[in-house]
């Protein structure tokens, strides 16, 4: 096998790493038809115009003030993945992992798929797999790439080598270039990948640190 346990450990590192720069550098909290036109822009839409520098000068401390506004005031779930982003990378705020977190899970617990992935991320990264698992199921269930081959990586910990490609072959499909290497590694031939549109069984949801 290409990758033991404390190698495989470090190329998953690696993988988050590049992953969270990848996607924060192109992250955009508001599509362009999120606003409709000849209304004047909430809250999350100003905040990601100072986030962005879109027709402003770019401005962390308004937005995070904007962001904070939508949070407490709508409760929206884009807002606390914002601001826990902006807290963990010292954006608007001094740097604070703790706050992130908590941000993040306040995004999570509202559904944010991605929010659910970087919690699970940071769990991941402390060797906490048992929050990680339970953070990245519901995402990877929800078809979120980074999430299905967290999942992966989570069973092959404990040496499920069949679920761990259950979730693989999902992540792999759609592209994600680290799932479809762990597969070559593990020695699986095409035809012996689980069917990645087959449904999410009750199994592939349960923990395994539990």
């Amino acid at each position: 096998m290409l990758f033991e346990q404390s190698n495989r450990w470090l190329f998953v590192m690696v993988c988050l790493a590049v992953m969270t720069v990848l996607s924060c550098a192109g992250y955009n909290s508001l599509s362009p038809k999120a606003q409709p036109q000849g209304e004047p822009p909430g809250c999350l839409a100003l905040g990601n115009k100072y986030f962005l520098g879109d027709g402003v000068e770019r401005d962390y401390s308004q937005a995070a003030m904007y962001f904070q506004k939508a949070a407490d005031e709508q409760d929206a779930p884009e807002a606390w993945f914002m601001l826990g982003r902006m807290h963990l990378e010292g954006l608007g705020f001094e740097q604070d992992i703790k706050e992130g977190a908590r941000d993040y899970a306040k995004a999570a617990n509202l559904g944010h798929d991605e929010a659910r992935y970087q919690l699970a991320a940071l769990f991941f990264s402390s060797r906490a797999y048992d929050e990680a698992f339970d953070w990245a199921a519901p995402a990877a269930k929800n078809n979120h790439a980074k999430a299905q081959f967290l999942v992966g990586m989570l069973f092959l910990e404990v040496g499920d080598n069949d679920l761990a490609l259950e979730w693989l072959a999902r992540s792999a499909v759609k592209g994600h270039a680290p799932a479809a290497g762990i597969i070559a590694s593990l020695g699986a031939s095409p035809q012996d990948l689980p069917d990645p549109s087959a449904p999410v069984r009750e199994d592939m949801m349960a923990n395994p640190f539990k």
